[in-house]
């Protein structure tokens, strides 16, 4: 299930409910740190990079007949936990799955800038954990090449610098043609988000 963007304004009355009647909530623990601690209820927590230990837990919990929530932040099916937990579950015939969707997080930046999104756009990650650098600047490029809007997930931190200059050589021929429709205030704001990113200045 996802609890939205970050703000709890954003999570819907649906995953509210589900939140309630959990008898176990699974996930990474900062997004388990948003959740109010209720009388009863068991917390799994983990860090934010296993994430098939994280679906077996899940079944083999709801095996067991509870009631067990993988929380995400964002929508559980955007670049998140629903994945993992629908491979794991064809090995859990007994388990019931259901997906409880939620905003993401690209709808939740896109109001804050206008309607980017209101036509075709594309959603891309940027972490190579799951799928070769090489596939990722594929992507990128042929999304460029169509003229596509483009959200973008899992950004390199600072400290990886490897994967940072990679993503800096992909995208400059990207932020060399957007800035030709960006304004002088959107620029700003995405260098104050993105600073350690050359290719936005």
């Amino acid at each position: 299930m996802g609890l939205g963007p970050g703000d709890m304004d954003w999570m819907t009355p649906q995953s509210r409910r589900e939140l309630a009647c959990a008898t176990d909530l699974i996930g990474y623990h900062t997004y388990l740190n948003r959740i109010p601690v209720r009388d009863g209820q068991r917390r799994h927590p983990s860090d934010n990079t296993d994430e098939p230990a994280r679906a077996r837990l899940a079944c083999s919990l709801a095996e067991q007949g509870q009631a067990v929530a993988v929380v995400s932040s964002g929508d559980p099916g955007v670049f998140a936990m629903a994945t993992a937990v629908l491979e794991e579950a064809k090995q859990w015939p007994d388990v019931q799955i259901r997906v409880i969707p939620a905003m993401t997080a690209a709808q939740a930046v896109a109001s804050r800038v206008g309607a980017p999104l209101g036509h075709d756009y594309a959603v891309i990650s940027l972490s190579d954990r799951l799928k070769p650098w090489d596939v990722i600047a594929a992507r990128l490029t042929a999304a460029a090449a169509a003229d596509l809007v483009l959200a973008i997930y899992n950004p390199p931190q600072r400290r990886a610098s490897g994967r940072s200059a990679r993503c800096g050589t992909c995208c400059s021929n990207i932020a060399s043609r957007a800035r030709r429709w960006w304004s002088a205030a959107t620029c700003r704001a995405l260098r104050k988000m993105f600073g350690w990113c050359d290719w936005l200045t």
